[in-house]
């Protein structure tokens, strides 16, 4: 065991990549309450160094974790002394991991596209690509797409967004964000998909042409670069940010977690160790502050969705308390007319609901902080799937993703713009 450690603390700092040779995600049914607080004390053990994919949160929902190979055994006789079920949902992380790279691989080898006709919707792409694919739609629709500079991330890159316009000053606005969670690939590579859709389908599609006719959309495709980044460069199953925190080792903060909504409360952890951990203080990482700053400045936002994987929901306010938001019954019905449109595409299931009474708490989540700005139409979507492959999504579903996707969207926005002055 200790030469396995040893040859793969050299693979990374030979090669830069950390590998997962033989960790295993395992899917975990809790009988009750008992066993649902057994594998809440599990998660939180941090020398196994585990990676939980879905909470433990109630007994409705099984709890994905990723373990380690050299925490497997220990992990394994813990839920069998207990009588706790578990099937094994990847056997070896690993394995999926190389095929994912070999598909990106395959792909870069094609020539470099030159317009966004040419660019690669099917297949993950590097930041630098993603960049690259901003400035040129922005070069072929410069009366429609424009980008914005909001920020710079803790290292340095810029903050991008693409806004949608066709002209006029301090008109309503939709913000749609992607990729705040920098392992949930899907979402970066649906959100290019989305700034496609959108440029090719205005003055074609006549519901598309009536929503950009009155309001502009607001586009965030990498919403935390420097842990999109690192996602490609050494660490496949990243999550947070790449902002240091004073006195721990451990790097980064949840972004999703950094909001001054209920800050600090349960569903959050206080150890930068944590995939969760809140940060030191509301907004305090720039990917956060920079959003934040902006809708401020706005001032005329009227829907903000927030796109997540994996899991198949569409979620509202609140995360941080149990008391129902004001607008919940319009919100919840927007919600099933949103996920029965996803579902006429390819038959995709999606729950839906208030975020506390569907996935868990959160506490210090973006859409709850969005909606006590007062924008009504806050929504968080979790994307495909439910667990077979989950932040690993094979590349064959990005374009099925996106495109069921899309006519939730659409929902959203067109109820937006019915409903907005």
């Amino acid at each position: 065991m200790k030469g396995l450690l040893v040859l793969t603390a050299l693979f990374v700092a030979v090669f830069g990549k950390e590998t997962f040779e033989g960790d295993q995600v395992l899917r975990i049914t809790a009988r009750d309450e008992v066993q649902l607080t057994l594998l809440r004390d599990l998660s939180e053990m941090e020398h196994l160094q585990l990676d939980v994919w879905m909470e433990p949160t109630d007994l409705s929902t099984p709890v994905d974790i990723r373990v380690p190979f050299t925490s497997l055994q220990t992990v394994k006789a813990f839920l069998e002394t207990e009588d706790i079920e578990y099937v094994i949902m990847i056997r070896d992380l690993q394995v999926m991991l190389d095929e994912e790279n070999e598909q990106m691989l395959s792909a870069a080898r094609v020539t470099a596209p030159r317009t966004s006709d040419d660019y690669d919707y099917s297949n993950y792409h590097t930041i630098a690509d993603i960049y690259a694919f901003q400035d040129m739609l922005v070069a072929e629709n410069p009366n429609l797409v424009s980008k914005i500079v909001i920020g710079q991330s803790y290292q340095g890159r810029p903050l991008n967004v693409l806004k949608f316009s066709t002209g006029g000053t301090n008109k309503p606005g939709i913000w749609f964000d992607t990729g705040i969670h920098s392992r949930e690939w899907v979402t970066q590579a649906s959100g290019t998909w989305f700034a496609k859709k959108i440029v090719t389908d205005y003055g074609r599609d006549a519901a598309l042409t009536a929503i950009l006719d009155k309001m502009d959309i607001f586009l965030e495709i990498v919403t935390n670069p420097d842990g999109y980044y690192y996602t490609h460069t050494s660490n496949r199953m990243w999550r947070k940010t790449r902002k240091p925190n004073p006195g721990s080792s451990c790097i980064g903060t949840d972004p999703n977690r950094n909001w001054d909504a209920g800050f600090g409360g349960p569903g959050a952890s206080n150890s930068p160790c944590s995939e969760t951990y809140r940060g030191p203080k509301a907004h305090s990482e720039s990917e956060v502050k920079s959003i934040v700053d902006f809708v401020k400045s706005h001032g005329n936002l009227k829907a903000f969705v927030s796109i997540h994987s994996y899991s198949q929901m569409l979620l509202y306010p609140y995360g941080y308390t149990t008391t129902p938001c004001k607008d919940q019954s319009e919100l919840d019905n927007l919600a099933r007319k949103a996920i029965t449109d996803l579902a006429s595409l390819y038959g995709t299931s999606y729950r839906y609901g208030s975020i506390i009474n569907t996935i868990y708490q959160a506490s210090g989540g973006t859409i709850d902080w969005t909606y006590n700005q007062g924008i009504k139409y806050s929504y968080t979507f979790e994307l495909r799937d439910t667990g077979r492959y989950g932040f690993i999504l094979p590349a064959n579903q990005i374009l099925p993703t996106a495109k069921e996707t899309w006519l939730a969207l659409m929902a959203i926005m067109e109820h937006t713009k019915d409903n907005t002055n």
